[in-house]
């Protein structure tokens, strides 16, 4: 089985690429959706979290605007949140592998190169957008202002940094056909 990691800007269309696959019979594992779901279930990364970061929970779960607050202002509490979160995650990760029978899984991951992760797969997808449709795309969603979507648009590469490590490229742009992209990659991931 091999295994694609799949990534791309806050805002670049991952989710909707996600659907594409997974409507091609794909296992997806998303690792932002799954990290959230284990900031509220798992308790000792939740105590880890606490002792490092202060009361940043409301009872069992995150307070999701005052932790972002907290990380994306800071590059060192990033990393060291990254640090906390993403072994947990990569163990959730190794037992959802386990139960996956196919030519190829996806995990998608936002900052797969930024931690170096993309290393561990055997193909890299990167989903690119112009940055202005991306911001638009963001403020649509009404869960983010400007200036918190910019500030994490900052905290990650830029795509023609990403670029470089990618094997295949998705453009998201409006003018590229997603699904012909997607029916073509997965024709060739299945052919690996």
């Amino acid at each position: 089985m091999k295994h694609v990691g799949l990534t791309g800007g806050i805002g670049s269309g991952k989710s909707t690429v996600i659907k594409i696959f997974k409507s091609l019979g794909v296992a997806v594992y998303i690792a932002d959706t799954r990290s959230k779901e284990l900031l509220n279930s798992n308790v000792q990364l939740r105590e880890k979290l606490i002792n490092t970061f202060g009361s940043i929970y409301n009872g069992d779960r995150i307070d999701k605007q005052l932790f972002a607050s907290i990380i994306f202002n800071d590059d060192e509490k990033r990393k060291l949140a990254n640090e906390i979160i993403h072994p947990f995650v990569g163990e959730d990760f190794s037992k959802w592998l386990k139960q996956q029978k196919a030519s190829y899984i996806i995990k998608e991951a936002a900052i797969l190169f930024e931690l170096g992760s993309y290393k561990q797969f055997d193909k890299n997808i990167l989903i690119t957008s112009p940055i202005e449709l991306r911001k638009e795309r963001l403020l649509k969603r009404g869960d983010s202002s400007l200036s918190e979507i910019e500030v994490r648009m900052k905290s990650q590469w830029t795509d023609d940094k990403k670029m470089k490590l990618a094997d295949y490229h998705i453009k998201n742009d409006g003018k590229h056909s997603l699904i012909s992209q997607v029916l073509q990659m997965h024709e060739e991931l299945i052919s690996l």
